[in-house]
């Protein structure tokens, strides 16, 4: 009996534009394996791509063209809708790589959440080779979900006497790690 795999092709889906709306046009049309790519430049966001959709990820990369090259300002008001709101489905993994994320360069401690929030099942996301600045929480990650965050900078702030916490972390904890 002969076994035929099914070819496997991914495809590049690049984003027309470094706004968020380009950016959810891309993602929307990506399939599992592909990659998402983002243009160089520096761009503010009022909103995130994902703001207001609540859309699952897919097994996707978001990959911008480099730390300082794809800089994503963070220009919302303060609360939610961070720039990169990712649910993830167990089974589904994504990565996002080669972004800058930058917050307001004021002396408060920037917009709440963070520039990346993940919650969701998925238990094998990353983050890796990305920038984070001027913010005092950089990264949110919710429920029952972990990954790998690995060569990312983090610049943060400290404000009023109350230290910075670049990536903050709420979930179930002890079982997850127990289990590994």
């Amino acid at each position: 009996m002969a076994v035929y795999r099914a070819a496997v092709h991914a495809e590049t889906r690049t984003a027309s534009a470094l706004t968020p709306e380009a950016v959810w046009a891309a993602i929307d049309v990506a399939q599992d394996g592909d990659t998402v790519q983002l243009p160089a430049g520096t761009a503010d966001w009022p909103k995130g791509w994902n703001s207001l959709r609540g859309a699952k990820m897919k097994a996707i990369t978001i990959q911008g063209a480099g730390m300082d090259k794809t800089v994503i300002c963070d220009r919302r008001s303060r609360g939610y809708f961070v720039p990169f709101e990712l649910h993830g489905v167990e089974g589904k993994p994504f990565r996002v790589t080669g972004i800058t994320f930058a917050g307001p360069d004021l002396t408060s401690p920037g917009p709440s959440g963070g520039f990346i929030s993940i919650s969701g099942t998925c238990k094998n996301f990353r983050i890796d080779h990305c920038k984070f600045k001027n913010a005092q929480t950089m990264m949110t990650i919710n429920g029952d979900t972990f990954g790998l965050i690995d060569h990312c900078y983090f610049d943060d702030k400290d404000w009023e006497r109350s230290p910075a916490q670049p990536i903050w972390y709420s979930g179930p904890g002890a079982p997850n790690y127990a289990s590994r």
